[in-house]
């Protein structure tokens, strides 16, 4: 559907109805993470918020997530940010 559409039609699609989920997966990490007062492991994660494609359908192995920048991010150290690449999931 959105490979249909122009970059400016697509980007306005994704903003407005976020098919993927993807500020649901964010709302739900962070309520989790803040009931547990702490950063969930990669496989908390996998377990319970995100169902990851197989291994052999996994461009980028192994599981390149860095748990120290996760935890600097939540604590708001200046600098940090985080980066998914979950968005290939989706198509």
């Amino acid at each position: 559907d959105l490979a249909a559409l122009s970059p400016t039609e697509a980007l306005k699609k994704l903003e407005q109805s976020d098919p993927f989920g993807t500020r649901k997966f964010d709302s739900k990490l962070l309520e989790h993470e803040t009931t547990l007062g702490r950063v969930l492991t990669i496989d908390e994660i996998k377990q319970q918020l995100f169902s990851c494609p197989r291994n052999e359908e996994r461009i980028t192995l192994p599981d390149a997530r860095v748990e120290q920048k996760a935890l600097d991010f939540r604590e708001g150290k200046k600098g940090t940010f985080l980066f998914f690449q979950h968005l290939r999931k989706a198509g």
